[in-house]
């Protein structure tokens, strides 16, 4: 995933997450459709607007609607004017839940070990911002339908290993961490450093 941000003199600020079509929500989807024919009806109304001669000014400002509705799944913060929106903490549900349904597909492993590898960064950067309700939930759910099954590839047991440590689930973390790293040495290298911390002390 990219992330960016951007800031221009209109005192508008925001934080982009770059999703793929893939790993949007429903509902994200259908805002996306939606900001699409209304920017379409838009342009149509703009060039017969133009074609016509009339001012096209009043119409302008309605283009921002459509924009933001296009932009939405991908903003994770956003400031503009008293406004502020912030849904950096919040974790990608498709992404999630993809993960669950299918814990042994490497794509699937990948996109969640990432997220939850944002989800860290983000709190290293603000150790007093907790993680929202909802994601911890999320977490909560994902860890309670798949830890303990008996067939997981190593790589999803670091996936769970992770969500249990930003639970706050610290042992369970390190056992699952270290049953991963018993079945498949080589992981040692990719895991997150935040991770790799638990393999350097016992569980209890």
């Amino acid at each position: 995933m990219q992330r960016f941000g951007r800031q221009n003199g209109h005192n508008l600020q925001t934080t982009l997450d770059c999703p793929t079509i893939t790993t949007m929500t429903t509902p994200d989807k259908t805002l996306l459709a939606l900001g699409v024919v209304l920017f379409s009806a838009l342009i149509v109304a703009l060039f017969t607007s133009l074609k016509r001669g009339r001012n096209v000014a009043p119409l302008l400002p309605f283009f921002l609607l459509p924009i933001v509705m296009i932009a939405w799944p991908e903003i994770k913060s956003m400031k503009a004017g008293g406004v502020e929106i912030d849904k950096q903490g919040e974790i990608n549900q498709a992404v999630a839940s993809n993960f669950t349904r299918n814990p042994d597909d490497k794509d699937a492993v990948a996109r969640y070990r990432a997220e939850l590898t944002r989800l860290d960064d983000l709190k290293s950067a603000h150790p007093d911002r907790p993680l929202p309700a909802q994601t911890l939930s999320n977490l909560q759910a994902t860890v309670k339908e798949l830890n303990g099954h008996g067939n997981l590839r190593p790589e999803s047991l670091v996936a769970i290993s992770h969500a249990q440590l930003l639970l706050g689930e610290t042992n369970a973390a390190q056992a699952n961490l270290h049953r991963a790293v018993s079945a498949d040495t080589n992981l040692v290298r990719s895991i997150d450093p935040r991770l790799k911390m638990l393999l350097r002390t016992h569980v209890h």
